[in-house]
């Protein structure tokens, strides 16, 4: 839904945000989305091949949908650069990133456990493979006697199902493949 905010009519006779006193906000789970995502479940032929979604089925179905919207999308395989500044750079452009994970630790929220010696991070870990959209990026510094002690980069990312989260970037070596997409109306 986000990309239908600035291409219209991906999702046909639908609007991604609403008014409430003076202030836009994003549409959460509805039937439209709903549907979107059955298409896509089939656009991409989830679950014939193996189980979930291949990055060549994610790619191959997504372009359908696109393409029968009256658009077009490219890759661009960021993989090896998922750094803080390009993280920014591409948040500023309005561009979030998909990621394909092999497996994962999972913050819902930033929740920190702090003693006199340690700072750590309560979250979850999960083993299996899944794709989310990186939206946003944070960073948290940790200071002993005015001394940065420790760094903490962050993508924020919803994971499909209505839930977002946390994903540490301090090490890459979850994230199989990663792209943004740049999208044109077709001529």
């Amino acid at each position: 839904t986000y990309y239908d905010y600035f291409y219209p009519n991906l999702l046909p006779d639908y609007s991604p945000t609403y008014t409430y006193n003076n202030k836009e906000y994003w549409v959460t789970q509805n039937p439209t989305i709903t549907s979107m995502q059955i298409e896509l479940y089939n656009l991409m032929g989830t679950n014939t091949e193996a189980a979930g979604t291949s990055v060549a089925q994610f790619k191959s179905g997504m372009t359908s949908y696109y393409n029968t919207k009256g658009y077009n999308i490219s890759y661009n395989n960021v993989t090896s650069s998922i750094t803080s500044a390009n993280a920014i750079n591409w948040f500023t452009q309005e561009k979030p990133v998909i990621l394909f994970l092999t497996s994962y630790d999972f913050y819902p929220a930033v929740s920190f456990r702090v003693n006199d010696t340690n700072a750590s991070i309560l979250g979850q870990r999960e083993t299996a493979g899944h794709a989310v959209v990186a939206c946003a990026y944070f960073e948290y510094t940790f200071y002993v006697d005015n001394e940065v002690s420790r760094l903490d980069k962050w993508l924020y990312v919803a994971f499909g199902n209505s839930e977002c989260g946390y994903l540490s970037i301090n090490d890459t070596s979850y994230i199989q493949e990663a792209y943004t997409f740049d999208i044109s109306a077709r001529t």
